[in-house]
Parts: C-alpha cells; sequence; structure tokens
C-alpha cells in the first residue's frame, strides 16, 4: 500500500489557519489533527466518538485544538461545527474532507469557492486504511487482492 507522510515543513502554508475537521478523533483524521496542530493551525474537528476526540484534545493541551461530538451525517451537526469555528476565529480557511460521498460535491465547489469566497477545498480519497471500522472486513478485502 502507498503512503503520503507529509513532513510538517510542506505544511507551513497552513500555520495560523483555521481548520474544520470531521472525522478526527481516530486513524487518519486524528493523525491529521495532530499534524496540524503541530504545523500551528487552529483545529476545530469533530467526531461521533467523544471520548477519544476528548482524550485527543486533552493530549495537544493547546488552545488551537477544540472538540465538539458531531454526527456528519446530521447537517444541523456539521452547521454547530462551522459555527464553533467561526465563534472562536470569526472565520474558515481550510475543510478537509475524507469519504467518496464526499467528491461530487468538492468537485462541484471546488471552481467557485477560492476566487468567490477565498475559501481551498479539499479531499482526500484513500483506500481501506486498516481501524476500527474496518475489522470485520480485512480478510474478504484483501483476499480480494484490493489495495
Amino acid at each position: 500500500m502507498s503512503r503520503f507522510a507529509p513532513s510538517p515543513a510542506s505544511l507551513s502554508n497552513v500555520e495560523g489557519k483555521v481548520v474544520v475537521l470531521t472525522g478526527g478523533a481516530n486513524g487518519i483524521g486524528a493523525a491529521v489533527v495532530r499534524l496540524l496542530h503541530e504545523v500551528g493551525a487552529y483545529v476545530i474537528f469533530g467526531d461521533l466518538d467523544d471520548e477519544a476526540g476528548e482524550s485527543l484534545s486533552s493530549a495537544l493541551s493547546s488552545n488551537h485544538v477544540h472538540f465538539l461530538k458531531t454526527d456528519v451525517t446530521s447537517y444541523k451537526d456539521n452547521v454547530v461545527l462551522f459555527r464553533l469555528a467561526l465563534d472562536k476565529y470569526e472565520r474558515v480557511d481550510h475543510q478537509q474532507a475524507a469519504k467518496h460521498g464526499v467528491l461530487g460535491l468538492m468537485r462541484s465547489l471546488r471552481p467557485y469557492l477560492p476566487e468567490a469566497c477565498g475559501i481551498r477545498v479539499n479531499a482526500i480519497c484513500p483506500w481501506m486504511t486498516t481501524t476500527q471500522v474496518t475489522a470485520g472486513i480485512e480478510g474478504i478485502w484483501y483476499a480480494a487482492k484490493l489495495p
């Protein structure tokens, strides 16, 4: 499997930026929260796993990282997550999204948001990453020789 391991120096343009991230309590999301914190971003992240989210936020012990229990399938929860970022920092500079369901939205917004609102939209769409979510399907996945 390929690996993407950015160095903190490659993310120097994120320092001081406000980033909203969903699914940030575990796995890839938690690694992104840690990396963004390390490079000096203000991170607002949400996840259903409030215990892991609170633990990560506390472990980073920074007033630049804030967790809010969020159900990403709930429009209201997403609005509340963004409202937290706006209330704390009066802006959102980056929103990171993962999973295939976001790809179409990203493609439709990407041509317009940078010029109209000064917002960069990115999507991360990795293959299966072994996490607690994939615990029941790894054998089938690898037997099918999927990446």
